[in-house]
């Protein structure tokens, strides 16, 4: 169902149709899934979530002009995509095997604190196993997470998390320089945040444009109904007027090509690392 014909018929509509609709959709999807598994077995993709090889991921994303003609990085429609087993995206694989190589001293201390933000299934699995009750998820939706939050109004205090994962997060949110200042401020010195959005690989200027309201539009203009922006290369001057020092983490520095091909990866996307120095720099 398209976005244009969707919102003409919720205004039409009782909302137990669109309940009934959805139940069917996922009961489709759960039959569609086991019959993707039978039909590719094989061994050339591996997910490191739960450990499944398959001849094939499935499918997933939209195919939208705005995606192809800006260039937007880890959206879009993409092949290879989700683990028939566990459901893992691309992205999510990316972001564990990065923490695994990278981060493993991290991982391997239960007292750090993190904060994850809108969490993915898979990662939230893994995050709750490691760091316990130290491990707080929260998403402005209290059906998705643990906690309630506002990102532009943290309930936590200065300097209280370790670390913190906000994946495709900013695109979301009106105000994002506030957002990114609150997740510097409960961030302590020398800790790291993950911060990744979709990219633009053609803008050097980020475009948002707050007239456009409707869902339709935002998916035309901005790749997806929720969005109020394309992030441009200004992203990370963004991040650093809040106060982060920014790494931009290749996938080769810690990955082999064959290993990249096998968790399927998205082509080029870097680990957007965000780390709040330990004596904040002159303006």
């Amino acid at each position: 169902m398209n976005r244009q014909l969707k919102e003409k018929l919720k205004g039409i509509l009782p909302e137990f149709l669109f309940d009934t609709y959805h139940s069917f959709r996922t009961a489709f999807s759960i039959a569609k899934v086991s019959l993707f598994r039978i039909k590719n077995t094989g061994d050339k993709h591996h997910c490191n979530f739960c450990g499944s090889k398959s001849g094939k991921f499935l499918p997933d994303g939209m195919d939208l002009p705005v995606i192809t003609e800006l260039q937007i990085m880890s959206a879009g429609r993409r092949s290879n995509v989700l683990c028939p087993t566990c459901g893992s995206k691309d992205r999510e694989r990316w972001i564990w095997a990065f923490l695994e190589s990278a981060k493993s001293d991290f991982l391997q201390n239960s007292n750090n604190t993190i904060l994850h933000i809108a969490p993915e299934v898979q990662l939230r699995k893994k995050f709750k196993e490691i760091f316990g009750k130290n491990y707080i998820n929260a998403d402005l939706n209290p059906k998705h997470a643990d906690v309630k939050m506002d990102i532009t109004k943290i309930q936590f205090p200065d300097n209280h998390f370790d670390a913190i994962l906000c994946n495709h997060v900013l695109e979301h949110i009106p105000n994002d320089q506030l957002a990114m200042s609150e997740l510097h401020r409960v961030l302590k010195p020398k800790g790291w945040a993950i911060l990744q959005v979709p990219l633009s690989q053609n803008l050097k200027t980020t475009f948002e444009d707050f007239s456009i309201k409707s869902e339709a539009e935002r998916e035309e203009k901005f790749g997806q109904f929720d969005h109020v922006r394309v992030y441009g290369s200004d992203y990370f001057k963004r991040l650093e007027n809040a106060g982060f020092k920014i790494e931009k983490v290749k996938q080769t520095s810690f990955l082999s090509n064959e290993q990249i091909q096998s968790l399927s990866l998205i082509e080029g996307e870097p680990i957007i690392l965000a780390i709040k120095l330990a004596i904040k720099l002159p303006d």
